[in-house]
């Protein structure tokens, strides 16, 4: 075999929310997009959460499973885009289990499995039954089985942030494919952004089997995008500093729990920029959500024999400085700010953060044993010079482990997206090749 399978999620996405595709009849379509939710349809009888379904980033995958909503079965005469809540999405697959290579008895159990079937494309010449698509034996295509607990999640708006109705993008582009005029049906199925690879975490890629595929893709791969002129433009990133680009990045360790919210956050964003992980967890691996031992295979951490504040310690130990995010939200934070007081003197008790004056987005604090940046704000408008700072940190001699602190993803769900957004963006620089001497 010239080339092995070649593995890869593509899909439109962006740091925020991941999008997937499954069809439905027109009663569960229009009471679902109406409701942006399932919970209408499910209230009503027709949307189940009992049995199994299969959502898939590929359009024209859905496409040939549909037959473009109108060459097959009625009960799928229309296609809604599902965008999904990406950091969610990406734990949701860690739970998965492989249909191939596998205990057959596993997968039939489990609440979400992983299926990796050749990539259609579309092909205006294709027999009948392939409905203008053809497959590709040389690159897979992800399909995402849910059963059970993980159908239910569908039901969570915290999971499912938009249900849109794109049917009639599907069966537009099924006209025009049908007319042989390929670069227009592109067009009309994928109208604003292309499905582009996602970059993932390096644990998620061995635990989804991606990394038994080649580092190549087969040549037939470049017709998965539309035409070049729909890719989008790409902005070009913040001229790195001079210390960043010192920086040696394959030194850096990341150090976090194993908590929802900005823990997670820096975890995920270590592994997307190929960074090590470790750290360790309270008891069990629990987190705000329940217990989640899965994290140890996935980010390298270790569990503790006592709580949240006994794996802070231990983390705290461990790491060379800290970076912690903290926000003006009330009553929250005293888990964090006793994290900051064991950094800087040794001592695990709450010591309240003094607020800074207004517009100071990010903070070093003196008299410390270890080095401490905190930053107040992330948020978009602030992101580049948090950037600048977390930079600045990792720069400095002797921070080969950092920890990261902050707060759960309960505390504020948007706060810890740009959480991750700050993080994902800092480390993917240091991870860029270093400036010539």
């Amino acid at each position: 075999m010239e080339h092995a399978p070649f593995r890869e999620i593509r899909a439109i996405h962006d740091g925020s929310f991941v999008r997937v595709y499954q069809a439905y009849s027109d009663e569960i379509a229009d009471m679902a997009v109406a409701a942006n939710s399932f919970e209408a349809p499910h209230a009503a009888g027709c949307w189940s959460d009992s049995r199994m379904t299969w959502i898939k980033p590929s359009a024209v995958w859905m496409a040939y499973r549909c037959g473009w909503t109108s060459m097959k079965d009625v009960k799928q005469a229309r296609v809604l885009a599902i965008d999904l809540d990406r950091p969610r999405f990406e734990q949701l697959l860690t739970t998965a289990t492989l249909s191939h290579g596998g205990d057959g008895a596993t997968c039939k159990k489990s609440a979400v499995v992983v299926q990796w079937d050749p990539e259609r494309v579309m092909h205006a010449a294709a027999e009948h039954k392939q409905v203008l698509t053809r497959g590709l034996a040389k690159v897979r295509s992800i399909q995402i089985g849910l059963r059970g607990a993980a159908v239910q999640l569908l039901l969570d708006p915290a999971f499912v942030l938009r249900i849109s109705d794109v049917t009639p993008n599907f069966r537009q582009a099924a006209a025009l494919l049908a007319a042989g005029d390929a670069s227009s049906a592109s067009k009309a199925l994928w109208p604003q952004q292309p499905e582009l690879p996602m970059q993932l975490p390096v644990a998620l890629h061995s635990m989804l089997g991606m990394a038994e595929a080649s580092a190549a893709a087969a040549p037939e791969a470049k017709c998965l995008q539309p035409p070049p002129e729909q890719q989008p433009a790409v902005k070009q990133p913040k001229q790195q500093s001079e210390r960043s680009r010192k920086h040696q990045p394959s030194t850096l360790c990341v150090i976090a729990g194993s908590q929802t919210g900005a823990d997670r956050a820096a975890l995920r964003a270590a592994r997307a920029a190929s960074l090590s992980t470790a750290g360790v967890a309270p008891r069990g691996f629990k987190t705000e959500i329940g217990l989640e031992p899965s994290l140890g295979a996935s980010f390298g951490l270790t569990e503790c024999d006592g709580g949240y504040g006994h794996a802070d310690r231990a983390n705290v130990e461990m790491s060379d400085a800290l970076i912690a995010f903290r926000y003006r939200v009330p009553r929250t934070g005293r888990g964090c700010e006793k994290t900051v007081h064991f950094m800087r003197c040794g001592e695990y008790t709450h010591e309240p953060l003094g607020w800074p004056a207004a517009g100071v987005v990010a903070e070093r604090l003196p008299h410390s044993k270890k080095p401490i940046l905190v930053l107040w704000d992330v948020s978009p408008a602030n992101a580049l010079d948090a950037q600048d700072a977390i930079a600045a940190l990792l720069a400095e001699g002797g921070v080969n482990r950092v920890m990261v602190s902050g707060p759960c993803e309960s505390t504020n769900p948007e706060n810890a997206r740009h959480i991750e957004t700050c993080l994902t963006t800092a480390f993917a620089a240091l991870a860029g090749p270093a400036a010539e001497p």
